[in-house]
């Protein structure tokens, strides 16, 4: 779990307010979705589904996705 959680902190939340309650989902994982009545709550149960999903993957033995910040390193590397 403490894997999962590490690969989670590092993904990018799409989070958005719609008649006054929170809504989110990961961007490297976007069926990870979460709500709350505060941005806060949002962010903390988004967070909490994306790590879960991680942690299931890594326990079928699959890769998790990679952070979009380390892709975007990537080709920045790559152009240089």
């Amino acid at each position: 779990m403490r894997k999962a959680e590490a690969i989670a902190a590092r993904y990018q939340l799409v989070l958005w307010r719609e008649d006054g309650h929170w809504f989110g989902y990961g961007l490297e994982m976007p069926g990870c979705m979460g709500d709350g009545k505060t941005l806060t709550a949002c962010e903390r149960v988004t967070r909490r589904s994306i790590t879960l999903g991680v942690a299931t993957m890594l326990e079928q033995g699959e890769n998790a996705p990679v952070p979009v910040v380390d892709q975007e390193r990537g080709r920045m590397r790559r152009a240089g």
